[in-house]
C-alpha cells in the first residue's frame, strides 16, 4: 500500500489487491468493492476476481506469460454478477 493512500480505496492482505470503492468495468466505474488475486510463472498466468457483495468469483486460467485478463474479467463479472449501476469514476488521493 502506498504512503497517504487512503486504505478505503484500496489496500493488500494475504496476497489478494482489495479495490474497495470500486473498479473499471465494461461500461464504466462500478462502485462495489472487488478482490483480486493473480501471478504467473514462466508458462502460465491466473486471475481470480471476487466480488464480495454480489457473492460471485471468477477465476481464468492460461498457457501464457504475462496475459492481461482484464477485459474478460470485466465482461465476465458484468455477465455473471448483478452489479450496481457504472458512475463516475472518483478522484483519487494525489490524482493530478
Amino acid at each position: 500500500m502506498g504512503v497517504g493512500l487512503d486504505p478505503t480505496l484500496q489496500g493488500y492482505g494475504y496476497g489478494m489487491m482489495i479495490l474497495g470503492q470500486g473498479f473499471s468495468g465494461v461500461d464504466g466505474w462500478v462502485p462495489t468493492p472487488l478482490w483480486v488475486h493473480g501471478g504467473n510463472t514462466m508458462s502460465m498466468t491466473s486471475g481470480f476476481y471476487v466480488l464480495p457483495e454480489q457473492r460471485v468469483a471468477v477465476s481464468v486460467l492460461s498457457n501464457g506469460y504475462g496475459d492481461d485478463f482484464s477485459t474478460l474479467a470485466a465482461v465476465a463479472l458484468d455477465a455473471f454478477a448483478d452489479l450496481p449501476d457504472p458512475v463516475d469514476a472518483p478522484t483519487f488521493y494525489g490524482a493530478t
